[in-house]
């Protein structure tokens, strides 16, 4: 396994425990050759790319965006695909909520992985050109569901704090900022860890 997608930092305000000079730096150890970023803003993008250049890790520039019940992961394949992350990171801080209608106007050079939820996926295909599905660790009904439908399906390992025992901090600053504590194994992972998870979904590598 490579690596994973849905990296997140500190720059997830209150819902991340995650410091991102540390964060490269334990991919490094990992041995990681790709690393990612989605971030709810680009608030850390640049220091991220830095960062990772600096550590002969290929970074990977994302953004998270919420609608609702759909949550996407949005990644810049190019310069195109940045310059309309960047366009649909401002729109978000500037209106409460975005509709695929905003996305779809910026869709140029982005990839987009439905995180969750995969009967959006045909709705989201209506829309959007570059459609994939994230699955999660031992998440088989989800894979099956990829399958079953010829669906472009990844692997999606959220990461909220960077080592397990610090599980405890990234709740006290969910509670902080009375945002939601999402359950489950959230720390950053070894690749062979990852491979364990993912033990039978071959098709996602």
């Amino acid at each position: 396994m490579l690596a994973f997608l849905y990296g997140q930092t500190e720059y997830n305000m209150l819902k991340n425990s995650i410091h991102l000079d540390d964060y490269v730096l334990k991919a490094k150890e990992y041995g990681y050759k790709l690393l990612t970023i989605t971030d709810s803003n680009m608030a850390g993008h640049f220091k991220f790319y830095k960062k990772c250049m600096a550590n002969d890790i290929k970074p990977v520039i994302g953004l998270e965006v919420e609608m609702n019940d759909i949550n996407l992961l949005l990644y810049a394949a190019n310069m195109t695909g940045y310059s309309n992350l960047c366009r649909i990171a401002s729109l978000k801080n500037n209106k409460q909520l975005l509709g695929l209608d905003d996305i779809k106007a910026y869709e140029d050079g982005i990839y987009f992985i439905l995180v969750g939820n995969p009967e959006y996926y045909f709705e989201l295909k209506k829309y959007l050109s570059m459609v994939a599905l994230g699955v999660s660790a031992n998440d088989i009904e989800v894979y099956k569901y990829a399958i079953k439908h010829n669906i472009l399906a990844l692997p999606v390992s959220n990461t909220c704090y960077l080592e397990p025992n610090e599980r405890i901090v990234y709740e006290s600053l969910c509670k902080i900022g009375n945002n939601e504590i999402k359950e489950g194994r959230l720390h950053l992972k070894p690749l062979d860890e990852l491979e364990m998870e993912f033990a039978g979904m071959e098709k996602l590598f």
